[in-house]
């Protein structure tokens, strides 16, 4: 049978089913037996079953509103079992007239044994018919809710897709206005910043605590003594920089990356431009900001916001770029998107 497909109408009843779907016929034909079934005997009525069909019409009337296949299983079984008790009361009353059969003539028995037969044939035609109707119930409900799932699986998938879609997006839009405001005020490295009577690695931190991000700007000297060989031509020391930006809430640090794609940011000098890069790193990098304020400020974050989890607090990071070191004072400015929201 095919599986059917509620389709809510337009009219005042607001059906799920139309009534004109093929397993309604079933409904038809339990309705026309129950209502032609006639539990007699020598010329009288033993039960009625014009009740049980107008129950039956119910029934049908009650599925084709709301749809509800276990509900309606319960309602024919009802229905049958009402039959099953008036048949039996009939086949009781037979029991007692063949018990007095010595009292009728011949005539008068076989009469008798026309009218039970009959009786007997179409209450077991209808009970068959109640039969058929409940096994084609049963494996509707059972399609039914085959579909359902599959259905429900298929809108969840589509729900948490756009959910998770809209999410990003509007956790991108956030971080974004709140990037505007901190770089709208002036953001800058000054590299020219470090002393210059710093020996060996002098690392100098600045931390923007925003509501959103932990911004945290590197400065590190490099002297001609120290490890880096390449800066012993120069004569002097060197800085470079970098720029960390540390999520303070979990919904930012698991879309951190899908963030870092959509950040438009440049480096930016008195004659220079170029675009920030990012990428992403984890608390157990090495060179993470390790001053203690803003250590301080990492491990409230761990305690009050990650649920103590180390390994949730991410951040990206950007470094100016190396050849930049000697032009001191270094911006940051906000580089036009020519693309939407999420990239």
């Amino acid at each position: 049978m095919s599986n059917p497909i509620p389709t809510t109408t337009s009219d005042s009843s607001n059906s799920v089913f139309n009534g004109s779907e093929p397993f309604f016929g079933f409904f038809s034909q339990a309705q026309v037996a129950l209502q032609t079934l006639r539990l007699s005997l020598d010329g009288r009525i033993v039960a009625q079953t014009s009740d049980l069909a107008s129950q039956m019409e119910n029934t049908r009337r009650v599925l084709q509103h709301h749809g509800k296949f276990p509900d309606t299983i319960q309602d024919v079984l009802r229905i049958a079992n009402l039959l099953q008790q008036r048949v039996q009361s009939w086949d009781r009353e037979v029991q007692n007239i063949e018990r007095s059969k010595q009292s009728k003539s011949g005539t008068h028995l076989q009469q008798l044994r026309s009218e039970i037969a009959a009786v007997r044939s179409k209450s077991h035609i209808t009970e068959r018919i109640l039969s058929k109707l409940e096994i084609v119930l049963h494996q509707l409900d059972a399609d039914q809710a085959e579909r359902l799932a599959s259905e429900v699986k298929s809108a969840q998938t589509t729900i948490e897709t756009n959910a998770d879609s809209e999410e990003i997006e509007s956790v991108i839009v956030q971080v974004d206005e709140a990037i505007r405001d901190l770089v709208g005020g002036g953001l800058a490295l000054d590299l020219d910043a470090v002393p210059e009577s710093a020996q060996g690695s002098a690392l100098q931190e600045t931390a923007w605590d925003e509501s959103l991000l932990l911004v945290v700007a590197q400065r590190k000297c490099l002297s001609m003594q120290g490890e880096e060989q390449d800066y012993q031509s120069h004569g002097s020391n060197r800085s470079h920089g970098k720029l960390w930006m540390i999520p303070k809430f979990l919904d930012i640090a698991i879309h951190i990356e899908a963030i870092a794609l959509n950040l438009r940011l440049d480096w930016v000098t008195a004659d220079r431009r170029a675009p920030v890069e990012w990428h992403l790193v984890t608390q157990s990098v090495d060179d993470w900001p390790r001053s203690q304020s803003v250590l301080y400020m990492v491990d409230k974050l761990i305690t009050n916001r990650f649920d103590k989890d180390r390994t949730k607090l991410v951040a990206i990071v950007a470094s100016v770029p190396a050849d930049w070191s000697d032009h001191g004072d270094i911006h940051i400015e906000i580089r036009p998107s020519s693309t939407g929201a999420i990239s």
